[in-house]
């Protein structure tokens, strides 16, 4: 048996060779021991060939133990892999993320990789894998969010000590072209809150429209326009602390900047009042059938909406308002509060405050291209104070 290396005088042999046969060598190094178990852990390698080779090995399996990239040997597959993490992540998901997980895995589970040993996953693999996805129908934009959380739950096994490094990290995403933002000039935003408020005056259109108005006056998602209570709702004011997915599934903000505060303009206020009252009629009305839930916005009955309940009648509704084509995306009464805020002035660290980004810079990443209208008012604004 060769000699074995130690980490310190005086320390337990880190590693050592044995030889197997003729010119076989087994190379052992001792990567620690288990927090709660205490058991050794131990990588194995064979080595064919000469008795410097398996020192060769030796010397490199004990600079990758230093700085924290040997792993010890595991025969789990990628699939099974996949399925014990998102279970062991679950807590960690909102619901609605938990659900769009479990389909993502599942496109996985049906490709080539399932089977593929975890610690012999290799970046091509991964490629092979997403060109399956990609002959398979999936289309480019949901495949590149497919390989985001393979590369999440891969992280997730390079930093419980499963993986030395991400293979999928180095995996480009398939490019696609996402629809272009829609904002609306100001002309047009009022053209569409007139509409709004006409369709007020109009059967069911009254508890969509007043959705739209909320989206036009203050940038909010949709789902946090859903998830709006009246508790949430103050004189001049009001406070973004959960959305609603689905009609019935209350989920918090994702990031702690979407926890935020928003001041009401007027248009606002007389909306949320006209709700208020609205809300008042349909409890009378409903009497002990009335569902008491607290959300601003609701059906006749007081339970909640569901995002797809008012994206389908504003598809059809937003059609008749007359705007030029491309009609607006309902997400796009957000871009629209933006960019209309940018282009009155305000600043851009307010704008990204109130919209709820994590950071400035991703305020900059979407409305960069409104900003450069202001730098000739920059000039001019130069030009006043150099005149002489």
């Amino acid at each position: 048996m060769a000699k074995a290396q130690q980490a310190k005088k005086g320390a337990a042999p880190r590693g050592h060779i044995e030889r197997r046969g003729q010119s076989s060598w087994r190379v052992e190094v001792t990567l620690g021991t288990e927090p709660t178990t205490g058991r050794r852990k131990r990588l194995r390698v064979t080595v064919r060939g000469t008795e410097e080779d398996a020192q060769r090995k030796l010397t490199e399996l004990l600079r990758q133990a230093d700085l924290g990239q040997a792993v010890e040997p595991s025969r789990i597959t990628v699939g099974k892999y996949l399925e014990q993490w998102i279970g062991t992540v679950r807590h960690q998901l909102a619901p609605s993320s938990h659900i769009a997980y479990g389909f993502a895995l599942r496109s996985w589970q049906r490709t080539s990789l399932a089977h593929v040993r975890l610690q012999a996953l290799t970046a091509l693999q991964v490629e092979h894998a997403l060109g399956e996805l990609l002959a398979a129908g999936l289309s480019p934009r949901t495949a590149a969010t497919r390989l985001t959380i393979l590369k999440r739950a891969l992280s997730d096994a390079v930093r419980w000590g499963l993986l030395p490094a991400n293979p999928a990290a180095r995996v480009k995403r398939p490019k696609w072209v996402g629809p272009e933002m829609r904002a609306l000039d100001e002309g047009e935003a009022k053209q569409l809150a007139q509409a709004a408020r006409a369709a007020e005056e109009v059967g069911a259109g009254r508890k969509y429209a007043r959705i739209i108005l909320l989206a036009l006056a203050t940038g909010m998602r949709l789902s946090e326009i859903l998830g709006l209570r009246w508790s949430d709702v103050g004189p001049r004011e009001l406070s973004v602390r959960q959305g609603l997915r689905d009609g019935h599934t209350p989920h918090p903000p994702k990031t702690a900047a979407a926890m935020r505060t928003i001041p009401l303009a007027d248009q606002a206020l007389q909306a949320l009042r006209r709700q208020r009252h609205w809300q008042l009629e349909q409890r009378l009305a409903w009497g002990p059938a009335w569902r008491q839930t607290d959300y601003v916005m609701t059906h006749e009955d007081g339970s909640p909406i569901a995002e797809r309940m008012v994206e389908l009648w504003y598809r059809r509704w937003v059609r008749s308002v007359g705007l030029r084509e491309p009609a607006p995306r309902i997400h796009d009464l957000r871009h629209t509060w933006a960019t209309l805020q940018l282009r009155a002035g305000t600043p851009v660290h307010v704008v990204s405050r109130l919209l709820g980004h994590s950071s400035i810079a991703v305020t900059l990443s979407v409305y960069a291209h409104v900003l450069p209208e202001q730098t000739v008012g920059a000039a001019e604004t130069a030009d006043e104070w150099l005149h002489v």
